[in-house]
């Protein structure tokens, strides 16, 4: 879900992962998603975590840091 979710514009939707796998990635994942935003990787909208313009030449990390 993640892996492919990312590749997407819209990106992940952070309800929809913890419906469906009882995973709250802002929790889990607090320290890696925090680092990620500080280096304008990510952005988090409308509970949807998906990659800047900048972030998409380093999707494969962004991948790697949230799974």
């Amino acid at each position: 879900y993640i892996m492919l979710g990312m590749r997407l514009q819209e990106g992940i939707n952070l309800k929809d992962i913890y419906k469906q796998f009882h995973i709250d990635m802002m929790d889990a994942k607090k320290i890696e998603i925090a680092n990620l935003l500080k280096n304008r990787l990510i952005e988090i909208k409308n509970d949807y975590l998906y990659a800047t313009d900048l972030g998409f030449h380093v999707l494969n990390k962004i991948i790697l840091d949230l799974v």
